[in-house]
């Protein structure tokens, strides 16, 4: 006697007030069957026997599955169960594959091997070189119900403290620039936070520092300090707005007039009276106007442009475009460089 009627029947003599023993010998059943349900909610022995049933339908596919077994000797039930799923659309859960997959191997002595793995441990790295990266792949429906393999990577940069080095570097880049050019003026500034500090001691003392050397004329005048001043004011900026620190090596010190400057990039434009661009050049900041003229042309000519004249700035007077634009006879009409006269 199986399944739902032996529970029931120890059950109802359970509520007679036999015995385990009684109840035992009254159902004519081993007394392990009787002390397996005797305390068993009929919830718990619903879901055993669903249980007991798909292992049971697992049996359609043991062949398929010691094949699969003998083959790869280090392969993981969750690798079964994924299989079974991808090859035959069996459904069963990664729990029910395991104790079915683990009673294979002990009913036939198939010892699961152990996968080498071709990674290791590494050294300890400093704090914000540090990143961990895990792979997965999980069955999912599509827009049209059809179940796909979505793979995923997930990429933690743990115990990091990229804000916090890209800043300390900066401040003291700042800092060594002035020593070099001022050791009297570097001697009175405050005293620099080390490396253990922390994010908030390194961001006060870069705010202090800008300060000095903003109202500071005489060192705004290097070129150096000026760009490593324009540098920390962006990571500053960039740390307080919990955005990446910007870390663009080849960006410059650019001027649009003797008091004024910026940092990065800018764009060399040619374009028609009808404001139609027909040519563009991209440039650190600290590039000449007047350098890109020539270029702009032979990017517009290919472009199609028949040239007549080029209208620009005091920037491109230069005598090589003077001489250039001749020799193309292209009238250059630009405000004259006294130095070119």
């Amino acid at each position: 006697m199986k399944g739902y009627r032996v529970y029931s029947q120890i059950q109802q003599l359970k509520e007679k007030g036999f015995k385990r023993a009684a109840a035992a010998r009254q159902l004519g059943i081993n007394r392990r069957t009787v002390e397996r349900y005797w305390d068993m909610e009929l919830e718990a022995y619903e879901s055993n026997a669903d249980r007991i049933r798909r292992i049971n339908q697992l049996d359609e596919y043991e062949e398929t599955i010691l094949l699969w077994l003998k083959d790869y000797p280090t392969m993981s039930a969750a690798q079964v169960c994924d299989w079974l799923k991808e090859h035959y659309e069996a459904d069963f859960s990664e729990r029910t594959v395991c104790r079915y997959v683990k009673n294979l191997r002990e009913k036939y002595h198939l010892k699961k091997e152990e996968n080498p793995r071709d990674y290791a441990a590494v050294p300890e790295l400093p704090m914000g070189k540090q990143m961990q990266v895990d792979f997965g792949e999980k069955w999912m429906k599509n827009t049209e119900g059809n179940r796909v393999k979505v793979y995923a990577a997930v990429f933690v940069l743990s115990h990091s403290r990229s804000h916090h080095d890209a800043l300390f570097e900066r401040v003291n880049s700042l800092w060594q620039t002035i020593r070099l050019i001022d050791r009297e003026k570097a001697s009175q500034l405050p005293i620099r936070p080390q490396t253990d500090s922390s994010i908030s001691d390194v961001l006060q003392y870069s705010e202090e520092l800008l300060k000095i050397v903003y109202a500071d004329e005489r060192l705004q005048q290097y070129p150096g300090i000026l760009e490593k001043m324009h540098i920390l004011e962006e990571t500053v900026a960039d740390t307080l707005g919990n955005r990446c620190i910007s870390a663009d090596s080849e960006a410059k010190i650019g001027h649009k007039t003797s008091d004024s400057s910026f940092y990065g990039y800018k764009t060399h434009i040619a374009m028609t009276e009808e404001r139609i661009i027909t040519a563009a050049i991209v440039t650190t900041g600290e590039r000449a106007d007047g350098k890109q003229l020539q270029e702009l042309i032979e990017k517009s000519e290919a472009a199609g442009v028949d040239i007549e004249e080029v209208i620009g700035d005091m920037a491109y007077s230069e005598r090589k475009n003077q001489q250039y634009t001749e020799g193309k006879k292209i009238r250059l009409i630009s405000k004259t460089n006294k130095m070119n006269t």
